[in-house]
């Protein structure tokens, strides 16, 4: 934008009443623009690589509205909005270049060449952050700058890792809710989210942010359950021994999600590694017995998952052959407890 374009969008954000109605223009403007980009069938193979131009003028004119400082109310009011549509903007615009001008002929190229310059992801970046600096919580900011997400999310090779530290620490600032999160349908099919280190950057998050382990956990969960067990990789490994440590957790919510985890992954066990979980539910074998006992009832019906069963009574049935009367006995007691 040139500088008389700005300072327009910039005045518009000065009265509190009108910069909510104008910041509601730009969202639609950028949803419908986003979901017209699946219809287009004659792009070429240089367009692909092209940021879309409404959507990205739309995110720097919100950036600018952003910037008047009257303009905070407005974005609080409408955070749950402008959060998931600027960092969808953000992910679309990772690794693409600037649109080209709207131009009659290639020779005028040349001469607006200068306006194609530029990294389009900066600007959706630079207009998240806006946002989340006008919500209030400049902790927050700081904090997401100490870990540099910004710049991880702008990279295309780090943009995973990006996504996953800015929405740990939106929750665990209270910006956001879970359900905001669970409401976006891309963010678990981008197919650069779906990248084996994504899951290795959830555990690295879960490790370091105890405070909102409960929410990264669920939203673990939902993860896992878009993925099949050649998506999860070397992480699988991990995950499981992660997940173990939550079992005897004194947190009722924590014990039952670890559960359901654990159940997923059982789910997801078909192949190379039956081996390797089945041995991890031998070493879980007391704790996942006693659960089904659980005094909470969140978390004993949460092993009402026929895998995970499944691996636990498999254990079980190879005590029906010992030459201990007593240990047959013990063996066919566990196994018809459920």
């Amino acid at each position: 934008m040139d500088s008389d374009t700005s300072e327009l969008w910039r005045s518009l954000g000065g009265e509190p009443l009108l910069a909510t109605q104008v910041l509601q223009v730009l969202i639609e403007k950028i949803k419908t623009s986003t979901s017209q980009e699946g219809s287009i069938t004659s792009e070429t193979e240089t367009d692909r690589h092209l940021a879309a131009a409404e959507p990205l003028s739309a995110t720097c004119a919100i950036f600018e509205v952003v910037s008047a400082q009257q303009s905070s109310k407005a974005v609080q009011e409408l955070l749950p909005e402008l959060f998931p549509v600027l960092l969808q903007q953000v992910s679309r615009t990772s690794g693409q270049k600037m649109p080209l001008p709207r131009i009659r002929s290639r020779s005028l190229f040349q001469k607006d060449q200068q306006h194609t310059e530029g990294n389009p992801c900066w600007f959706s970046v630079q207009a998240l952050e806006s946002v989340l600096s006008k919500a209030g919580n400049e902790r927050l900011v700081r904090v997401l700058r100490t870990q540099k997400t910004w710049i991880l999310l702008e990279n295309p090779q780090t943009h995973h890792e990006g996504v996953c530290l800015l929405v740990s620490g939106l929750l665990r600032f209270g910006l956001i809710t879970l359900e905001i999160i669970q409401s976006l349908p891309w963010l678990m099919t981008d197919p650069m989210l779906r990248e084996k280190k994504l899951l290795k950057s959830v555990l690295r998050i879960l490790e370091e942010s105890s405070e909102v382990i409960g929410e990264s956990m669920k939203a673990l969960a939902k993860v896992l359950k878009e993925l099949k067990e050649k998506d999860i990789g070397s992480s699988f490994k991990d995950l499981t021994q992660q997940i173990r440590t939550y079992f005897d957790d004194e947190d009722d919510a924590l014990r039952s999600v670890a559960f359901v985890l654990f159940g997923i992954l059982a789910q997801l066990t078909k192949k190379k590694r039956k081996a390797y979980f089945a041995e991890q539910v031998r070493k879980s074998w007391v704790t996942l017995l006693l659960h089904l006992q659980d005094p909470s009832p969140k978390v004993s019906m949460a092993k009402e998952n026929a895998e995970l069963l499944e691996n636990l009574y498999s254990t079980t049935i190879t005590y029906f052959s010992s030459s201990w009367e007593w240990i047959r006995a013990v063996a066919a007691n566990l196994a018809g407890e459920r």
